[in-house]
């Protein structure tokens, strides 16, 4: 790391106007002014590693600047790593990348070990970090499997879906980590004992394909027996044909799975 490594104990909104990217501060928002006291947490997404080195060091470098914060303003902080962001769960990739933009800082690992160092949370998407095929024993230091498809189908369901998550959750994925974490399908998968039959519609905007292919892929990947049924449409089948090999579908996966039971 760098001698000249020094974040600066500001706001991450000066911060911004201090590198010279005021510009993004519409985009990021302002912190509310509040004391731990009132629960409030901050998460960060990092989307990014090799394919925008610049972006992932901005996100790293304002989590460390809130996780200073923790104890005052902020009862805690979360760095979640999901899509191309989860390289950098694994040790020894953070070290390869230095952001051109902020460089004075360190590599990307360096940013990593700041934010983790200064309070906050680390946690990776379980579904990409077993896509990356990176092991346990190859984590960086404090990193917890954590979300998944449950949180990214949250944002890509319909309105009325997200509003249903918030009223009976009691808040959305960004407010209850560790809530969402439990009622995850995802968190279980290992689980899955008994077969799976799978129907989904390749454009239901209200509960949409990506969440269901998610599930798919990770029992798999595992060797559970999982079968999978995609018809085109949307959220339920309305064409009578498609209802009927839907009922099909259904009677036959239990005569063969139940057959001898």
């Amino acid at each position: 790391m760098s001698d000249e490594r020094v974040l600066p104990d500001v706001s991450r909104g000066d911060f911004l106007k201090l590198a010279g990217l005021s510009a993004l501060l519409p985009l990021i928002g302002s912190v509310t002014s509040a004391s731990a006291a009132d629960g409030k947490e901050r998460l960060y997404v990092v989307t990014h590693s090799d394919d925008d080195v610049d972006r992932a060091a901005l996100a790293l470098l304002l989590a460390e600047i809130d996780a200073k914060k923790i104890g005052k303003e902020l009862s805690g902080v979360t760095v979640w790593f999901t899509l191309q962001g989860t390289k950098l769960c694994r040790k020894g990739t953070g070290e390869k990348h230095t952001s051109p933009i902020f460089k004075k800082f360190g590599t990307l690992a360096d940013l990593l070990g700041g934010a983790a160092k200064a309070g906050a949370k680390l946690g990776g998407c379980p579904f990409c970090l077993d896509f990356f095929e990176i092991p346990k024993s190859e984590y960086v230091d404090g990193l917890e499997r954590k979300g998944g498809d449950y949180v990214a189908a949250h944002y890509e369901c319909g309105p009325a879906i997200r509003t249903w998550d918030v009223a009976t959750m009691g808040g959305d994925p960004l407010e209850l980590l560790e809530l969402y974490h439990e009622r995850n399908p995802m968190t279980y998968v290992e689980r899955v004992a008994a077969p799976v039959l799978l129907i989904a519609g390749d454009h239901d905007l209200r509960c949409p394909l990506g969440q269901v292919m998610v599930y798919a892929h990770a029992l798999r990947r595992l060797g559970k027996p999982v079968e999978l049924h995609v018809y085109p449409g949307g959220h339920h089948a309305n064409r009578v044909d498609e209802r009927i090999r839907h009922v099909e579908l259904v009677l036959d996966f239990f005569e063969r799975c139940l057959a001898g039971g």
